[in-house]
């Protein structure tokens, strides 16, 4: 089993140059409105945050894990943006991923 001993930074609204105020809207247009196009870019700023902590010291993952979706939202939006999202961030980091470790319970 693996454990997670290092977190990779996560995007808030002002740490990735320029995207700053536009953040949240692209998250919710990736997640909600089926924009997935997204995803590769928004990863990309995932790995530049990385770059970033990794001059501080901060040591590259083993291995990323996507957040698992319930079935049930995976099928109604048609994909899982976590999975998008670790796959272009594990290319880059040049380290493996694993989806859906876990299974997620219904969210009702």
């Amino acid at each position: 089993m693996v454990q997670p001993s290092r977190r990779l930074p996560r995007l808030r609204q002002g740490t990735a140059s320029g995207a700053g105020n536009r953040l949240p809207a692209l998250r919710t247009k990736l997640k909600y409105q089926g924009d997935t196009g997204l995803a590769r870019g928004l990863a990309r700023l995932l790995w530049l945050r990385w770059r970033d902590r990794a001059a501080e010291g901060d040591e590259k993952p083993d291995l990323l894990l996507n957040v698992p979706l319930h079935a049930y939202r995976h099928w109604r939006r048609g994909y899982n943006q976590t999975e998008l999202l670790a796959t272009a961030l594990a290319r880059w980091l040049k380290v493996p991923w694993q989806a859906q470790v876990s299974v997620r319970p219904a969210p009702y």
